[in-house]
């Protein structure tokens, strides 16, 4: 700003940020001499109702009382001369005036018509507010800004600012560059609004600009949020002719990729994802990495989906993209979840709703992730929590990637709740009441959706679903999805060396908890074979995790399992004496209502060993029917209680 003396700039910083220092700072700069006369103020809440209020506290140190009653007078126009005509004499000068938001309306006319007449003159004008208390930009400033430069590029700053609301007010009034109107309006709806809005939005601007390659892959994003994969294809299969840049061929291979990836050929999908990954880390801005994020994703390499999506985060944080950092920890939270870095993927998502408070499509996006997060550590309470504050915003807006990530946290709790047939249900119908359908988050949910499925007996089902799952799996070769992939098969075949794999494959990627879950599968299935000592190993590792982590319900699974392989563990709630640890589960079981069925299923046993259980059980404790055992079980529960 030093190279020229005829500057206006209008800023706007949220309460907090430090802006009247900024402001401060930026007077040695913005005027090169030292002997400029500086007139400040600061807007005052208490006097914002009083006409020319703030205009008089300006003036004062440079005019007597008379001359200001003087000019003050006359009309709206002459008084605008007046202070014009002041300024000018006094020159150079620098005017600034901060905390905008509180200035009455009237001083906020005059400092706009003398911003607007500064060319030619030794006068600067220097504009700062944060009308957090109204929301909407004042009227005056609108108008300034759109003089000041072009209206776009205000809403830009806006936008990146977290004032969607402005930025939409300042784009309704910028008239010509219709192109680069539509594709900020398309960004802001695809994050703040409606998904559908944003395609129409995006694909209008694409048809417009020069180049369309950043608005198209907006268009493909806000049509893969809503689940509408068949309008991506539809887009994929009518791409404009690029131009030489590498943000067209970045644009090109990602629809090719993913569309590939889409359509099960990951053959076909692999060449063009590589060179998503490549042109996007070799790029300087946000959205590149975030494409490159979502390319490793579709390969398969969940290590270098990590490494975009952190260098995602990276780069908006220094960049002023404010707008940009939610989205970009949407894609690190969702990397650190898939390869069982909990802690990692909370602090991104609480960034990331911290950040999009003027975002609300984003904002659900990170409550659903953190919902899956607190599901996939049986942390019920907490995820719960955070799939009510996402339930509005899914339904309202048709948010379909959301609406899958929290139907596979319901599943998650269901499964931890021993209820595989609710969590299939689930499963089966990821994006239920809303539009669409998610390949990739079905694809990440395949462990559970296999686990739910064996569980019920529908090993048809959970072969399809593997099948897919190993498709893409394979083609990256992470450690940490191979090693799900191979639990999957071990809990479909008799072939206990999967189990072995699968939790070598864990402890390669430091996957704790996935390796807690896969040694509680192997331990049961250790113990139906009589392989007693093993069992226990197994068991003890998984519990040892669990209690680490506070996860209660797999706490008491594996418990349970070490009772009934022959290892006495803390005792439990209810004592029944005389009865040996798998016959007083089964007993508490049968209080509940469980079936034998139920009862074989949840113990991991046969239902001839529960019947024979239930005989023991019956001459142990002298009652003759279930009923009978069910008041026995309360009674003693009562007793404790």
């Amino acid at each position: 700003m030093s190279s020229a003396w005829h500057e206006k700039l209008l800023a706007d910083a949220r309460a907090g940020l430090g802006a009247s220092r900024v402001l401060l700072g930026a007077a040695p700069d913005l005027v090169p001499a030292n002997d400029f006369t500086v007139l400040r103020i600061c807007g005052l809440q208490s006097e914002r109702d009083l006409p020319f209020a703030a205009l008089h506290r300006l003036l004062l140190p440079v005019l007597s009382a008379d001359d200001l009653r003087q000019t003050l007078r006359g009309s709206p126009l002459q008084l605008r001369c007046a202070v014009h005509e002041l300024l000018i004499g006094l020159s150079p000068v620098l005017v600034q005036a901060d905390d905008a938001q509180w200035l009455d309306r009237e001083t906020m006319d005059v400092l706009g018509f003398v911003a607007r007449r500064v060319t030619g003159h030794r006068l600067a004008v220097l504009i700062s507010g944060c009308p957090e208390w109204t929301g909407e930009l004042p009227s005056a400033l609108v108008g300034l800004v759109a003089e000041l430069g072009s209206p776009v590029d205000a809403a830009q700053h806006a936008w990146h600012a977290d004032r969607p609301d402005w930025a939409r007010t300042l784009l309704s009034r910028a008239g010509a560059d219709a192109g680069r109107t539509a594709l900020l309006l398309g960004e802001i709806e695809l994050r703040d609004g409606d998904p559908a809005v944003a395609v129409h939005e995006l694909t209008t601007a694409a048809a417009q600009l020069d180049d369309p390659s950043p608005a198209l892959l907006l268009a493909g994003e806000a049509r893969r949020l809503c689940g509408d994969v068949r309008g991506y294809r539809a887009m994929a299969r009518t791409l404009p002719p690029i131009s030489d840049l590498p943000i067209s061929d970045l644009m090109l291979a990602h629809f090719r990729g993913l569309t590939a990836t889409f359509e099960g050929r990951h053959a076909d999908a692999a060449q063009p994802l590589r060179d998503v990954v490549r042109l996007g880390m070799a790029a300087t801005d946000v959205a590149s990495a975030v494409w490159a994020a979502e390319a490793a994703f579709a390969l398969g390499l969940g290590e270098k989906a990590f490494e975009c999506a952190s260098a995602a985060v990276s780069r908006a944080r220094p960049t002023g993209r404010e707008a940009a950092l939610p989205w970009a920890l949407v894609q690190l939270s969702l990397a650190a979840i898939v390869l069982d870095r909990h802690e990692v993927a909370l602090e991104a998502s609480r960034e990331g709703l911290a950040a999009s408070t003027a975002q609300r499509t984003t904002r659900t996006e990170h409550l659903s992730l953190l919902a899956l997060s607190a599901a996939l550590r049986d942390d019920r309470e907490t995820a719960q929590s955070h799939l009510d504050n996402a339930a509005t915003a899914i339904a309202k807006r048709g948010l379909g990637r959301p609406c899958a990530i929290a139907s596979w946290a319901y599943a998650c709790l269901d499964l931890a709740d021993d209820r595989p047939a609710d969590a299939l249900a689930r499963l089966d119908t990821m994006t239920a009441g809303v539009s669409g359908t998610q390949p990739a988050i079905r694809a990440l949910a395949t462990p559970q959706l296999v686990e739910a499925a064996v569980l019920v007996g529908q090993h048809d089902r959970a072969e399809r679903a593997l099948k897919v799952f190993d498709g893409w799996v394979r083609t990256g070769g992470n450690s940490a999805w191979l090693a799900l992939s191979h639990r999957c098969h071990a809990l479909l075949t008799d072939d206990l060396t999967h189990f072995e794999t699968a939790i070598a494959l864990h402890r390669k990627a430091g996957a704790a908890m996935e390796l807690a879950r896969t040694q509680l599968l192997y331990a049961n299935r250790l113990r139906l074979r009589r392989r007693l000592l093993d069992a226990r190993d197994q068991f003890r590792s998984a519990l040892r995790v669990f209690q680490s982590i506070g996860a209660q319900r797999w706490t008491a699974r594996a418990e349970a399992g070490l009772r009934a392989a022959g290892e006495t563990v803390s005792a439990p709630n209810v004592s029944l004496a005389g009865l040996t640890p798998q016959q007083a589960a089964i007993s508490r079981l049968v209080a509940v209502g469980e079936t034998n069925k139920e009862i074989a299923r949840r113990l991991v046993i046969s239902h001839r060993t529960v019947d024979h259980h239930l005989r023991n059980i019956f001459t142990t404790l002298g009652v003759r029917s279930r009923v009978e055992l069910a008041r026995r079980v309360t009674s003693l529960e009562d007793e404790q209680a």
